[in-house]
C-alpha cells in the first residue's frame, strides 16, 4: 500500500465517520440512554462520544490491515477469513472501550455518569448496531436474490 493510497483511505473514512455519526450513532445513543436510564444526553456530547468510538474502531482495523498486508503478502482463503474475524472482534472491542469511557466522562444532571451506567448504555447501543447491520445484510441478500431470480 502506497502512502497516497493510505492517506486517501484514512481521509475517506474520516469524512464518512463525520457524516454518518450524527445520522446513525448519535440518535441511537440518545434513544438508548433515555430508554434505559431516563437520561437526556446533549447532541454535541453524543456526537463526540460517537466520533471517538468510531475513530478508535477504524484505527484499530486499519492498523491490523496494514500490518497483515505488509507482513503476510501471500494469503490463503482460510487466513483471510480468520483475519476478518480478528479484525471484527478487535475493532468492536476498541469501539466498546472508547465509547464506554467517553460516555463515562459526560456530565448529566447529577454529575458524571457512573461507569456501570455508561457500560450498560454502550452495550445496548452496540447490540442495536449489530442487529441493524445484520438486518441490513439480510435485506441486501434478499434484494440480490430477488434481482437474480427475475
Amino acid at each position: 500500500m502506497y502512502m497516497g493510497e493510505a492517506f486517501v483511505m484514512f481521509a475517506t473514512q474520516a469524512i464518512m465517520i463525520l457524516i454518518l455519526a450524527p445520522v446513525t450513532n448519535v440518535p441511537l445513543l440518545k434513544w438508548r440512554a433515555r430508554k434505559l436510564k431516563g437520561l437526556n444526553i446533549n447532541f454535541g456530547d453524543a456526537y463526540i462520544v460517537s466520533i471517538k468510538a468510531l475513530f478508535a474502531a477504524v484505527i484499530v482495523r486499519d492498523v491490523i490491515v496494514i500490518i497483515v498486508v505488509s507482513e503476510f503478502p501471500p494469503m490463503s482463503e482460510n487466513f483471510v477469513k480468520i483475519m476478518e474475524i480478528i479484525i471484527l472482534v478487535a475493532s468492536g472491542m476498541a469501539w466498546w472501550v472508547v465509547h464506554s469511557k467517553s460516555l463515562h466522562k459526560i456530565e448529566v444532571e447529577n454529575g458524571l455518569l457512573a461507569l456501570d451506567v455508561s457500560r450498560t448504555i454502550t452495550s445496548s447501543v452496540l447490540g442495536c448496531l449489530i442487529v441493524g447491520l445484520f438486518s441490513l445484510g439480510i435485506l441486501i441478500a434478499i434484494i440480490i436474490a430477488l434481482t437474480t431470480i427475475f
